[in-house]
């Protein structure tokens, strides 16, 4: 599955109306946590802290207990949604690197060397051209 068809999964769960309305019963609420925790394994973050607070939601437990279980859980899909789109969002724009010689990078250097004093062509050109550039700009 890639992370397009990932991200419409885990959107499509976590739009759901029983999210902010409560749901219907507990085993509603563990079939949909059954259903986020496959697709949150894209990341190692999130699915762990997932699964630890759906535990909770299996237990009879007060609602002061599960309701801050519940709401972790919905932080960590919520997560995983903006990681995801931001994902895709990058390796959409992502241009391709291509190598490209940089200025000071010659293809040939001509640097020829006498007892270790040595003259570098190709910088002196540069900068005889530099000079004659300024020159006739003044005149």
């Amino acid at each position: 599955m890639d992370k397009i068809d990932n991200l419409t999964k885990i959107k499509e769960l976590f739009n759901i109306p029983e999210l902010a309305n409560g749901f219907p019963s507990q085993s509603a609420c563990i079939s949909w946590a059954n259903k986020v925790a496959p697709l949150l394994r894209f990341n190692q973050r999130y699915h762990p802290t997932f699964m630890h607070y759906s535990q909770f939601i299996s237990l009879n437990l007060s609602s002061y207990t599960l309701e801050p279980a519940f709401r972790n859980m919905v932080s960590q899909v919520e997560m995983a949604i903006n990681e995801l789109e931001i994902d895709i969002s990058n390796e959409a724009n992502e241009i391709p690197k291509v190598p490209i010689l940089q200025r000071n990078e010659n293809i040939v250097d001509i640097k020829p060397n006498i007892y270790g004093i040595g003259l570098n062509f190709n910088e002196l050109w540069r900068r005889i051209t530099k000079w004659f550039k300024k020159w006739f700009k003044k005149s």
